[in-house]
């Protein structure tokens, strides 16, 4: 019985090991069933070709003996990231850089920054739609008392703007409203 059982716990292990060779193979396939550098390169992102002339595989994993042993043979395009005009932000230049050229190979990626600025003369309409209906009273106080700021802020973004307000009540009947006389026409 103890025989039967190491040899189900041996075939166990057996069936781990073959599929962790299996998953690292598979990894390094798509590396080596390239047959040109341009293929090598976009295969992913850890695939580099070797140029030696006596090797098995062009196509090799990085970080492998086989990547090492090429040296400088080794062809490892990495992604890049170049802009060509980089001026400085300014009411006729809204968004730096104005160009830019970016390479990624296939599974990696690239991060740049890209600076926005918004024109001071830019036109700037702001509409505040408020709910009059009584629940809201205190919210219409509190809107009278900042409203003042909310100037003051807009005249940071731009100096062309202009400021709107609106007002509804859904349920024009009491007691949703004042329960005051008034005209619905």
């Amino acid at each position: 019985k103890d025989l039967e059982m190491d040899k189900k716990r041996l075939t166990v292990i057996c069936i781990v090991i073959l599929f962790a060779r299996a998953v690292l193979l598979v990894k390094g396939l798509n590396c080596t069933i390239a047959q040109s550098c341009s293929e090598c390169v976009q295969s992913g992102v850890d695939c580099i070709w070797c140029s030696l002339p006596n090797v098995t595989f062009h196509c090799v994993q990085r970080n492998t003996a086989e990547a090492r042993s090429c040296g400088m043979n080794a062809e490892d395009r990495v992604s890049n990231f170049r802009s060509d005009e980089k001026k400085p932000l300014s009411n006729k230049t809204l968004i730096s850089p104005q160009s830019a050229y970016v390479q990624v190979r296939v599974g990696d990626s690239v991060s740049f920054n890209v600076s926005v600025m918004t024109s001071r003369t830019y036109p700037v309409d702001f509409y505040i739609l408020m709910d009059m209906s009584s629940s809201l009273r205190d919210d219409v106080e509190t809107l009278k008392n900042t409203t003042h700021k909310i100037v003051a802020t807009l005249l940071n973004i731009s100096r062309n703007y202009a400021v709107g307000f609106g007002s509804f009540v859904d349920k024009p009947v009491p007691p949703f409203i004042p329960n005051i006389p008034y005209s619905t026409s």
